[in-house]
């Protein structure tokens, strides 16, 4: 169910750019902070963790 939701998110956004495993949406003509969102791909993971130097 997860999966279906974001993709729907990601077919609906018409302005969607594509940031690595991310679909961004970005609404500069709306105040709300929650028009601006990103969905991740449905096969996205994190990079594996960097040592410290």
């Amino acid at each position: 169910m997860d999966t279906q939701i974001a993709a729907y998110l990601r077919a609906g956004r018409r302005d969607g750019v594509r940031i690595g495993p991310f679909v961004a949406g970005f609404s500069a003509d709306r105040a709300n902070p929650y028009a601006n969102y990103a969905v991740p791909d449905d096969d996205a993971r994190p990079p594996p963790p960097t040592s410290p130097r």
